[in-house]
């Protein structure tokens, strides 16, 4: 939810959130949603665009949030999206954009 509060309210901070466009999030989300979609019977799953959009910030910040208590690098992997989030696309395979 507040993910895409900012993206409309703001979207040059969302940019600098997701280090990239809204429309390029959007492509990369299409490309790996089924891969990192969640389910579960006991709470609400973690959405495949926060997760994304977490996983973003990390691998741009080394950090989630500018907080000496953030989850370790691997804390992502218990749930299977940390390690392998662009699934079988390669990097070159996905369109680069410069802000």
């Amino acid at each position: 939810m507040l993910m895409a509060e900012l993206r409309q309210s703001d979207s040059e901070m969302y940019t600098g959130f997701t280090r990239m466009s809204a429309d390029d999030f959007d492509t990369l989300l299409l490309t790996i949603r089924e891969d990192i979609v969640g389910s579960s019977a006991f709470r609400m799953p973690i959405s495949p665009e926060v997760k994304l959009a977490v996983t973003l910030r990390y691998l741009a910040t080394g950090n989630i949030i500018n907080n000496k208590h953030a989850p370790k690098a691997d804390a992502g992997s218990e749930w299977g999206w940390g390690q392998d989030v662009f699934g079988g696309a390669s990097p070159t395979s996905l369109p680069l954009h410069s802000l």
